[in-house]
């Protein structure tokens, strides 16, 4: 393990655990990147998890960048794969 490193790579890392413990990995990660620093890369289908940590994030389709967004911009956006993703999260 790196002892100060300025990214973590996060691959599906809270996907298969309860929902209050993903919830207090979140914070943690928050926490950390606020008081070391950090910057994340979170791959996730999870669309919720990553609002909720991430500042910027670029949606894939089929191996290939589809959209860079500002997470806040996320539900404006007029891509319409990204507004499929949104849409097919909010069924659950």
């Amino acid at each position: 393990i790196c002892i100060n490193p300025k990214y973590i790579l996060f691959d599906e890392a809270i996907s298969s655990l309860y929902m209050s413990i993903q919830t207090q990995i979140l914070d943690l990660l928050i926490h950390l990147r606020e008081t070391r620093q950090l910057s994340y890369i979170f791959i996730t289908h999870d669309i919720q998890a990553t609002t909720y940590l991430c500042d910027q994030l670029i949606i894939f389709k089929n191996g290939k960048i589809e959209e860079q967004i500002p997470t806040s911009a996320l539900h404006k956006s007029d891509n319409a794969y990204t507004r499929e993703l949104i849409e097919k999260q909010q069924l659950f």
